[in-house]
């Protein structure tokens, strides 16, 4: 059995640069100013950008503006030194939404000073149009639901409204009758005598 020899920096550097490279979640750093430094190839990817398009830009130039103010409460939290897992909506380069689950962290020199902070970026655009596309039937179907019971209402009404007119008809029809049946048993009666 051969003994345990401690790896090199450059063989440490070497081994996190391919760790950071094979990864299935988007990775990005950026510093103190929020400009990002590092973004791995799998960050490039999801949101249709090369390196060089990322790296010296603020990160809020690829935030979907209605997650701007989400964005600047995550960022206060990382200068406090608080890690987080977040929902943030990205822009693609096409346009095109990005939903992501952030997990995010701070980065800190060796006195403890704040440096930036790196984030792992989870896509959850599936969910969550699937999401959107289940509210969307959900409320169909809470109009729908009301249109059937307005519906039901109405026939109820209508049902009654015929019933009503139906009984009312037959019982002045039997009336009529039962009036002309007394008269005729009433006039034999009298001729009789």
């Amino acid at each position: 059995m051969t003994e345990y020899q401690k790896p090199s920096l450059l063989d440490k550097e070497r081994w996190y640069g391919r760790l950071l490279k094979a990864m299935n979640e988007g990775f990005s750093v950026r510093d103190e100013n929020s400009y990002l430094i590092y973004v791995n190839d799998k960050f490039c990817e999801m949101l249709g950008y090369e390196r060089d398009e990322f790296v010296g830009r603020k990160i809020d130039e690829f935030i979907d503006p209605s997650c701007l103010n989400i964005l600047e409460n995550q960022l206060a939290k990382r200068k406090k030194g608080q890690k987080s897992t977040y929902e943030l909506t990205w822009l693609k380069k096409n346009g095109d939404k990005l939903y992501t689950i952030m997990s995010a962290a701070p980065l800190q020199d060796d006195c403890g000073n704040f440096r930036g902070g790196f984030g792992v970026m989870t896509d959850i655009t599936i969910r969550k149009t699937t999401e959107e596309k289940l509210l969307v039937y959900q409320s169909k179907l809470k109009t729908l639901s009301s249109e059937l019971s307005l519906a039901e209402e109405r026939e109820r009404r209508r049902i009654s409204s015929e019933l009503h007119d139906r009984i009312g008809q037959t019982l002045a029809i039997t009336r009529i009758r039962l009036g002309k049946l007394i008269e005729s048993v009433s006039s034999d009666i009298f001729k009789k005598n």
